[in-house]
Formats: C-alpha cells, sequence, structure tokens
C-alpha cells in the first residue's frame, strides 16, 4: 500500500526476481533498481536524502528521479528507473 511507503526509507520488494526499492520523497513514490549497477550492492540498506540514493559499498550516488548518476560524475551507468502509478492506494510498478 501506498502509505506504507515513508519519505526518505527503503522498501525493498522482489518482483519477477528484480530487486526493487521503493522510497517516497517529496510526497512522490519512486521505483528504482534494487541493486547498485557498478557493484550490485543492495541500496535498501543504503542512505536516502534529498532525492539521492548512495550506495553502501561504495558511496556512488543516484538521482531517484531519473536514475542518473551523481557520484562519482563521470560514472556512465545509471540506476533503473521504473515508472510508479498509485490507484486507489495501491502502488503498482511498471517495467521501465
Amino acid at each position: 500500500m501506498a502509505a506504507d511507503i515513508t519519505e526518505n526509507h527503503a522498501l525493498r520488494l522482489v518482483i519477477d526476481g528484480r530487486s526493487i526499492l521503493l522510497t517516497r520523497w517529496q510526497g512522490v513514490v519512486y521505483a528504482v533498481s534494487g541493486r547498485c549497477p557498478h557493484a550490485g550492492a543492495d541500496l535498501s540498506v543504503g542512505r536516502l536524502a534529498n532525492g539521492r540514493i548512495e550506495c553502501p559499498m561504495h558511496g556512488w550516488k543516484f538521482n531517484l528521479t531519473n536514475g542518473k548518476p551523481l557520484y562519482p560524475p563521470d560514472e556512465g551507468r545509471p540506476l533503473r528507473v521504473y515508472p510508479v502509478q498509485i490507484i486507489d492506494g495501491v502502488v503498482w510498478v511498471g517495467e521501465g
């Protein structure tokens, strides 16, 4: 349920064998890959703040809204972002 997704906290799910992280930032629910594209670290234990997720393994940072790498700035592998719809309080995650 959408009410279970709180601001700047990670909710990790496995959907069709894929690790997906759900979080809320500025009232909007986002769904991103639950694994860092660099080394596969579990992002659900990473730090969430200011619309960013930080990998707990190497400190790489990604924008939650578009998956763009923020640190290191020259990293070319973005974080996968999935489309989210909330219908009657239920969160639907698309293919992305």
